[in-house]
């Protein structure tokens, strides 16, 4: 079902359905050990110098030592296989069949973090430069901030995606716009009607009349975000 290769090439690890993980000599064939630990088939596996991490659809990850075969960690709290397996920086990133990412600490397995928000499987994970990049078969790949996830003692709050968190924001933003202009709305009204020039947010949108008393008013030009039910508002004031 999977399979890795050691640092120097030499020994090849291949995982299996039967539960087990076995490791062979790449220039003999010979079979060197038998990794037992898991309860159902292994399916993913990540090898870290002398250190090997998979995981498995009993729903645990565990960490062994590859030149023995001993079982030193076990990465509870999943609630379905896990999927994918990515180290780094003395922490364990899972990506499993609940549709939940979990950080580890690799040495002691203990739980540090659930990244929540896919709604499908998570078939991938990758961490850039204290970011930690997922993928899932629902279709997106999101992003999470781990900056200070290794400083951390304990579990802590469930994590949103950075994305997320900053299309919250420009939402945020859009909404204050929108209640703003329709504040100004019965203003603009009055204004038309004098024969004035009106500016809004400090002159970065302009709303003028022509000759014929009309509002050269584009939504796409000055309000790309305006919502219609707004835009209906300040037209029924004019």
């Amino acid at each position: 079902m999977c399979m890795g290769v050691d640092f120097n090439g030499r020994t090849l690890f291949t995982g299996s359905s039967d539960a087990t993980v076995r490791s062979w000599d790449l220039i003999k064939g010979d079979e060197l050990h038998v990794f037992k630990g898991h309860q159902s088939g292994v399916v993913c596996m990540l090898i870290v110098g002398k250190i090997m991490y998979t995981g498995s659809s009993d729903h645990t990850g565990r960490g062994w030592v590859t030149e023995f075969g001993d079982c030193t960690r076990v990465y509870k709290g999943h609630e379905h296989s896990v999927t994918c397996l990515k180290y780094s920086d003395g922490l364990v990133f899972t990506g499993c069949g609940d549709r939940i990412v979990r950080a580890f600490d690799a040495k002691s397995g203990l739980l540090k973090r659930r990244f929540v928000g896919h709604d499908e499987c998570v078939a991938c994970v990758q961490v850039v430069d204290r970011r930690l990049f997922t993928g899932s078969y629902d279709g997106t790949l999101r992003v999470w901030d781990i900056t200070e996830l290794k400083e951390q003692t304990g579990l802590t709050a469930d994590t949103e995606t950075v994305q997320n968190s900053k299309d919250e924001q420009l939402q945020g933003k859009e909404k204050h716009q929108s209640k703003e202009i329709a504040k100004l709305a019965g203003v603009l009204a009055t204004d038309v009607k004098e024969n004035k020039m009106s500016n809004v947010n400090g002159g970065n949108t302009t709303i003028m009349m022509d000759n014929n008393d009309d509002i050269g008013l584009s939504k796409e030009d000055y309000f790309p975000n305006l919502d219609d039910e707004v835009l209906n508002a300040y037209n029924q004031a004019n």
